[in-house]
């Protein structure tokens, strides 16, 4: 999805786990991951852990 505020930003929605220490762990390897896309790709990326179950398209 792209950002409303950055057209050139990227957002990716996850689910959340509902443990909270596998929700840190994920949101730290989720920003190693975007961050070596950033610095060998140019490309900007957020990702954006929800509670929300995200509907299929």
């Amino acid at each position: 999805m792209k950002s409303a505020e950055n057209p050139s930003t990227l957002w990716i929605k996850v689910t959340a786990p509902e443990d909270e220490d596998r929700e840190i762990e994920m949101r730290e390897f989720a920003s190693d991951k975007v961050l070596d896309i950033l610095l060998d790709y140019g490309y900007h990326m957020l990702v954006m852990p929800t509670r929300e179950v995200a509907e299929s398209a």
